[in-house]
C-alpha cells in the first residue's frame, strides 16, 4: 500500500489551513499567512530532503529555520498592537544576528565583533525592533552611526525631532556602513555634514607614540591612528566638542 511521508501530510494540511485563512481571513490576518505558507514550505523542503533524497533542500532549510523566530515574533506581536504587521517588521529581527556572518557589510566592525567574543545570534533581539521614542528628548545628533545600513530608511519618516548627522571624513573615504547622507534625507527635520580632515577612527582619544605599533602586533586591522590629514587628532576633537556644542544650544535654546 502506497504511503505518504508525514511531512509531506504536515504541508498539505498546513496549505488547507493556509486557503481556509486567506478565504476567510478577509486579509486581517497580518504575517499568520505568511507565516503558516513557511511553515508549510519546511515541512515540504524537509520531506525532500529526508524522504526524497533531494539533498540541495538541506542548504535551503536553515534559511528557512532562520526566518522562522523573526516572523513568528513580528506575526505574534501584532495581537498587542493597533496595526497589522508587515513583512518589513522582520527585518530589526533579521539582520542584526546575521550582520557578521560575512564581511559582505562591514569587515572592520564584524572584526571586532568576533575579536570580542560576541555572538549576534545569541542576543536578544526583540528590543531591536521595539519603540524607543521618548517624549522628552527634543534633539538628537550622531556621529558616524555605524552600522548605519540595517535601518530601515522608510521608518525614519516617524522621527519627529530634529537630528544633526555628521560623517568623519570626505565623499568616497566613508565607510558605506558609517555613511549615513540618506540616512539624514530620510529624517524630515534631519541635517547633515562632515568634517573632511577627519576619518572615521578620529572619534577615538589620541594615540600613544607606540600605539600604530602595538595595534599592528595585536593584530587589529585598523589604521586606528590615522586621520584624514591636515589637522591633528586633538583639532578635529576640538571642532567636534564646538560643533555639538553649538548644535544643542542652537536647537535647545528657548526663552522657557
Amino acid at each position: 500500500m502506497p504511503s505518504i511521508p508525514l511531512p509531506f501530510v504536515i504541508s498539505l494540511l498546513l496549505c488547507l489551513i493556509l486557503v481556509r485563512m486567506i478565504r476567510q481571513g478577509e486579509r486581517k490576518l497580518g504575517l499568520f499567512p505568511l507565516l503558516v505558507a513557511t511553515f508549510a514550505a519546511q515541512a515540504v523542503l524537509s520531506g525532500l530532503n529526508w524522504n526524497v533524497g533531494w539533498h540541495p533542500a538541506r542548504f535551503i532549510q536553515p534559511v528557512v529555520a532562520a526566518v522562522l523566530p523573526a516572523l513568528s515574533f513580528a506575526a505574534f506581536n501584532q495581537l498587542r498592537r493597533n496595526r497589522l504587521a508587515r513583512p518589513t517588521d522582520m527585518l530589526p529581527h533579521l539582520v542584526p544576528a546575521s550582520y557578521c556572518d560575512t564581511d559582505a557589510f562591514n569587515a572592520s566592525l564584524c572584526g571586532w565583533v568576533r575579536q570580542s567574543g560576541v555572538d549576534l545570534h545569541a542576543m536578544d533581539m526583540q528590543p531591536a525592533g521595539r519603540n524607543n521614542e521618548g517624549k522628552r528628548i527634543e534633539f538628537a545628533m550622531a556621529i558616524d552611526p555605524a552600522p548605519v545600513d540595517v535601518f530601515q530608511t522608510n521608518t525614519l519618516s516617524k522621527v519627529s525631532i530634529p537630528v544633526e548627522i555628521v560623517n568623519l571624513g570626505q565623499p568616497g573615504t566613508i565607510p558605506r556602513t558609517a555613511l549615513a547622507s540618506e540616512t539624514a534625507k530620510a529624517i524630515p527635520k534631519g541635517t547633515y555634514s562632515t568634517i573632511e580632515d577627519a576619518s572615521h577612527y578620529s572619534m577615538f582619544g589620541e594615540c600613544k607614540p607606540d600605539a600604530a605599533e602595538m595595534a599592528e602586533s595585536e593584530r587589529i586591522g585598523d589604521p586606528i591612528c590615522s586621520d584624514g590629514g591636515g589637522q591633528s587628532r586633538l583639532e578635529i576633537h576640538k571642532k567636534l566638542a564646538k560643533l555639538v556644542t553649538d548644535a544643542f544650544n542652537r536647537e535647545l535654546k528657548t526663552d522657557r
